[in-house]
């Protein structure tokens, strides 16, 4: 319900048929979003019953082996209970904590609930709780350009050293103060290896190389200097090597370095005692939501304040606050006794409060609370279930423990559009404060903003352009919204509102995971056509457009022409999946003057930006820096990436087997026809002196392969044909002996010739040691002609083919 009064209303022991009845109608819901989920229901009693398992272990049996328990808009006293429960919960297995993570020998307690503009989340994953991967992106490989020890005398090691390690130019490190790092060497002679921390191929302890203990020899961050320079320390010192023999050692053989992830462990106090002891700032009891609002320690106490008072108005008067002067007056007074109960600390912390700000922020939930606004509880249940995940699997940092969310200042558009109704028209205040249910289905949002502001976006038209993942989430958002609903009078075009969605893609089963509005049954249909018939199951007023239509430059006629988007879009929500149709809706939204909405995620990350016409920067007009180039000399001589390698790779391979072949079959008719004299002379006019040099030498070794080549009218299968047989064996060879020398060339020849020029021994022009920081001795590697059975395709088959 939007309005939200059964929420603390019906029998709150969860017993009910009413209750019965929502659960079975919200499981079925779920069981039809998602067939393989297995969903089931019971009463708040029973649940009480399997935390507390008696001892035998029934908890573990009923709740399954990985439980969870998200609390969904209750009251605080309700919160309390069942978190109470969750602490008191004893698992089945012998071990005491989950398959991932580790929560200890407690259930994992989320709690989210909304209240007008405002909303707060709480998490107790028990005091052991234990995090095995804070971001879970692969850690990069940095390439080091050399360490030294700290001489402005950061508290380092056991012998009080600390070291300054330097990235190479141009790149940057991804570690914070607090990690350890690894570095990638051979080893350590003077500490051996005793098996349990897995040593190096020298058969010592690298600098990141474990001992018995699994720590000896990493470093921990101390302090970050720079993006490219931070400080650390030896975390283990029982290796005999000094201070300056350590840096000796990892400036000789280090290549780079690595963030080495450390499970953490992160303690969560219970629902009570976080209640009790938010105000003290040791406990850091707070995540951050807004960097405006979060650390606002007025907001903070109102807010915080305003969400126990609700529970105990809801107590006393059985409903929920309604914004007349009374409950107001009434509900602020609750709000500040519950401010002081409690404080361990006689009321020091509320010299830090402003009682203007405290009271005007209590005011405005008290007048809003009793609604629920759509985006805010679509805000607030992704932000449940994704702690719900992080608490199942132990990846990613939870919140810890208490976040607060809340837009109100759209309390203050809202309050400007009734002063101005109340001067232009005679009467009191914003029509929130009397609006009746919505004929749109949003009586939370005309509730909370104004009938008008709802009218409004019912006769919008929104053009939103994808109905993948995105897509799906922005039209359910926008049906609980009513955007769009509102009936024309007149029948023409551009009358009432309209959503207008567009998509070429048709749906496939992998999409059904995250694309909420598609279900088995739809496979194969048009997503826009499918995403259409869900949202008239949402909302059967919103008119929705389906189009299969594509947007872009490449599109010469369609549905989207100049009088579309002079009369039928007002903005337009962008829900695609590259950066070209995204430049092509931006540029169409620029010349037309048309409000935009880009949203885009990558894994757990996403981002969502708002282009206000002729107040805000375009999204075309901020392009990501171009990746770096890199230099032909690194490639060729001084890789020290794996991404350096990757490039070599493809252009030796791009070279030999497409722009070779290539260049052969251009010039083959000169060279056939003209004396190597002209065809060099020709070479030389068209290409230059250095790269017709480089093309004869290329083109010497390739017309001899293809000379040696069998003609095609020969059938090279029939035995009798000895010619092409005899042909065919002169290829093989030739491609063979081409090939071995590519090899030795490649991994041999070239490495000693680098060696002889610039020995292991040798400075650079400036006196410093030549192969140091981004340059690496390299080893020459001899060519093994033993055949390969790794399944590779050996280069002499590939360039006879």
């Amino acid at each position: 319900a939007e309005v939200g009064d059964d929420l603390l209303g019906g029998d709150d022991d969860g017993n009910g048929e009413n209750s019965n009845n929502g659960a079975e109608l919200a499981a079925e819901f779920f069981r039809r979003l998602n067939p393989s989920v297995k969903v089931s229901k019971m009463t708040r009693s029973q649940f009480l019953e399997a935390c507390h398992g008696d001892g035998d272990g029934a908890g573990g049996t009923t709740l399954g082996s990985n439980p969870v328990y998200l609390c969904v808009d209750r009251p605080q006293s309700t919160q309390l209970l069942m978190n109470g429960a969750c602490r008191t919960y004893e698992r089945s297995d012998d071990e005491g904590h989950s398959r991932a993570g580790g929560t200890g020998d407690v259930l994992p307690f989320v709690s989210i609930e909304t209240a007008g503009v405002y909303a707060r989340a709480f998490c107790d994953f028990g005091p052991n709780f234990e995090v095995v991967d804070e971001d879970g992106e692969t850690p990069r490989d940095t390439p080091l350009d050399h360490i030294a020890v700290d001489e402005e005398g950061d508290e380092g090691d056991d012998d009080g050293t600390a070291f300054v390690v330097h990235c190479i130019e141009d790149e940057r490190h991804d570690v914070s103060r607090g990690d350890r790092i690894a570095f990638q060497i051979g080893g350590m002679d003077d500490t051996a290896d005793d098996g349990a921390g897995g040593g190096t191929s020298s058969g010592g302890i690298g600098i990141g190389d474990g001992a018995a203990d699994g720590d000896a020899g990493q470093c921990e961050v101390l302090n970050v200097l720079t993006p490219a320079r931070f400080t650390v320390k030896r975390r283990h010192t029982r290796t005999k090597a000094s201070a300056e023999e350590f840096v000796h050692l990892v400036n000789g053989s280090s290549n780079s370095f690595s963030r080495i992830k450390v499970p953490r462990r992160v303690p969560f106090l219970s629902l009570e005692d976080a209640l009790k002891r938010w105000k003290d700032p040791s406990q850091d009891l707070f995540a951050a939501s807004d960097l405006d609002k979060s650390f606002d320690p007025n907001r903070r106490s109102a807010v915080m304040s305003s969400f126990a008072a609700l529970d105990e108005f809801a107590s006393e008067y059985g409903r929920l606050p309604h914004a007349s002067e009374h409950d107001v007056v009434h509900f602020s007074r609750l709000a500040k006794r519950t401010r002081r109960r409690g404080d361990d600390n006689d009321d020091d912390d509320d010299d830090d409060i402003a009682e203007d700000d405290y009271t005007d922020i209590v005011d405005a939930f008290a007048r809003c609370c009793r609604a629920r606004l759509a985006p805010v509880q679509a805000l607030a249940g992704a932000l449940g279930a994704q702690e719900v995940l992080k608490a199942a699997s132990g990846l990613y940092n939870p919140v810890r423990q208490f976040l607060l969310y809340d837009c109100d200042e759209l309390l203050a558009h809202r309050d400007r559009v009734g002063a101005k109704k109340k001067t232009s028209q005679g009467k009191g205040g914003s029509d929130a404060a009397t609006a009746k249910p919505s004929r749109v289905g949003a009586a939370g949002q005309s509730y909370v903003l104004g009938e008008s502001l709802t009218r409004k976006l019912a006769s919008a038209k929104l053009f939103v352009v994808g109905s993948g993942a995105i897509g799906c989430e922005i039209l359910k958002n926008l049906s609980a919204m009513g955007a769009g609903s509102a009936r024309s009078k007149k029948k023409k075009r551009g009358g009432g509102g309209c959503v207008v969605l567009t998509d070429m893609d048709t749906i496939e089963r992998s999409n059904l995971s995250r694309q909420l509005l598609f279900r088995d049954c739809d496979v194969g249909k048009f997503k826009s056509a499918a995403a259409s018939e869900a949202i008239g199951r949402y909302n059967s007023r919103v008119n929705v457009d389906a189009h299969t239509s594509k947007v872009g430059d490449d599109v010469t006629d369609g549905p989207f022409d100049d009088d579309f988007w002079a009369s039928g879009v007002d903005v337009v929500l962008n829900a695609l999946d590259n950066i070209e149709a995204r430049l092509y809706m931006d540029a169409q939204c620029v010349r037309h003057s048309k409000g935009l909405i880009d949203a885009g995620t990558l894994g757990s990350k996403g981002n969502v930006q708002v282009i206000v016409p002729n107040q805000s920067e375009s999204y075309g007009s901020s392009v990501d820096p171009p990746e770096p180039a890199i230099p032909v000399c690194t490639l060729k001589n001084f890789p020290y990436d794996i991404s350096h390698t990757i490039q070599w790779g493809r252009d030796l391979f791009d070279g030999l087997y497409n722009r070779r072949p290539n260049q052969v079959n251009d010039h083959s008719d000169a060279f056939g026809n003209m004396s190597s004299v002209d065809f060099a002379r020709r070479l030389l006019r068209n290409l230059g002196e250095d790269a017709a040099l480089e093309a004869s030498e290329e083109m010497g070794e390739d017309f001899l392969a293809a000379v040696a080549a069998p003609s095609s009218e020969g059938n090279l299968a029939d035995d009798d044909n000895a010619a092409a047989a005899a042909a065919l064996d002169r290829l093989r060879v030739s491609s063979a002996e081409w090939a071995v020398l590519l090899a030795n060339r490649l991994f041999y020849s070239s490495v000693v010739d680098l060696l002889r020029r610039h020995p292991p021994d040798s400075l650079d022009d400036e006196g410093e040691p030549f192969w140091s920081g981004s340059r690496r001795v390299p080893r020459a590697l001899s060519y093994d002609a033993t055949p390969s059975d790794d399944g590779t395709v050996p280069a002499d088959r590939m360039v006879a083919n």
